[in-house]
């Protein structure tokens, strides 16, 4: 189950003039679309994601996501009240009470709650006090204003973002050795079945997403996976990733950790499966690394997958080839005999 949530809250009222950057959130992870309501266009109008006030009025804002194979399509609105100018300002005029105490107005005023924020309500209360005037003098008004405000807190749980690289609870990376993997689904350590297979690792997860990590054909430039399972690579060269099983159009992401460096990212095809390339950057430290790969599995949940790979480190063989070289020219004038050979021995007439 998913929805469209407004992130952001409108003014409240809305003055003629002002504007208001709306935010919508869905928790699909594919992007909505926001409009003015076809009854609001005189009163508001938006532009990249910017609301202008224009009139006093109503002003509905309309949130839509279309569906796909996995998610049904979803509405949500917003509605803003606006007001002229003059309106919104207090009035400075106090008309004379013949009451000694005015009664108390109070104003209640609940900010718009959204999942993992906080709610808060405030009630103002106001009241005037008309003090008797001495003789001569004008009347006057004592006004006494009482803001009590209460938060609470929602408890709707909000769907890890793939766009980001995913974190231990102490907010460090995942620090694994060369070979070692490890995965997350919905926020919870799960086992990884991995696998070589000519020439790259295929790791399935329990929700049925396979990730493979390697050259993934003979045309490839693509990194090989060693014999013994680990990945390892220059600065600069490249690897295959791809995945499958992934909800259609969603978003996946590429990391490399100790800092979180973004090697890619990109969108689901409509099969739900990923074919990208990317590359150790050229000012990698050398030694053990790990790489993450993120999407939103088939039922609309987070999925995680590190592995831990190798930075190596390029020997200059230049010495080694001129050694060879003058061996191979020696050789050559030697007409291919020998340097040393034994001493034949010499035998004495009997």
């Amino acid at each position: 189950m998913w929805a469209l949530t407004f992130r952001s809250t409108p003014p409240n009222p809305a003055v003629v003039g002002a504007t208001y950057t709306v935010s919508v959130d869905s928790d699909a992870f594919l992007a909505p679309t926001v409009a003015v309501a076809n009854q609001s266009q005189s009163v508001c109008s938006i532009s990249v994601g910017v609301v202008t006030f224009n009139a006093a009025g109503t002003c509905l804002l309309s949130a839509s996501q279309s569906g796909n194979d996995v998610y049904a399509a979803g509405a949500a609105s917003q509605t803003v009240t606006v007001v002229a100018a003059a309106a919104a300002a207090p009035s400075t005029s106090v008309a004379p009470v013949t009451q000694p105490v005015a009664p108390a107005a109070t104003t209640t005023t609940v900010a718009a709650a959204t999942p993992g924020t906080v709610a808060t309500t405030s009630t103002t209360t106001t009241t005037s006090t008309t003090v008797p005037p001495r003789p001569g003098e004008p009347v006057a008004t004592t006004t006494t204003t009482t803001t009590t405000t209460t938060t609470t807190t929602t408890t709707t749980t909000i769907p890890a973002d793939p766009t980001q690289p995913q974190l231990g609870a102490d907010g460090e990376g995942p620090d694994l050795g060369a070979g070692e993997t490890t995965a997350m689904v919905r926020g919870q350590q799960v086992k990884v079945s991995v696998e070589r297979v000519n020439d790259r690792l295929v790791l399935t997860l329990p929700n049925e997403v396979v990730i493979t990590i390697g050259r993934s054909g003979s045309d490839s430039e693509s990194v090989m996976v060693a014999d013994d399972g680990v990945l390892r690579m220059y600065r600069e060269e490249f690897v295959d990733v791809n995945m499958a099983g992934l909800v259609p159009g969603t978003i996946y992401t590429v990391f490399m950790f100790s800092d979180p460096v973004e090697l890619g990212r990109g969108q689901a095809d409509a099969d739900g499966a990923v074919a990208t390339v990317v590359a150790v950057p050229k000012d990698a430290e050398y030694g053990e690394h790990t790489l993450q790969v993120n999407g939103v599995g088939p039922d609309g949940e987070m999925v995680s997958l590190s592995l831990g790979f190798e930075v190596l480190e390029r020997t200059d063989n230049t010495w080694v080839v001129v050694v060879s070289l003058g061996a191979a020219v020696l050789l050559a004038l030697l007409g291919g005999r020998p340097i040393f050979s034994r001493r034949r021995e010499r035998r004495l007439p009997g």
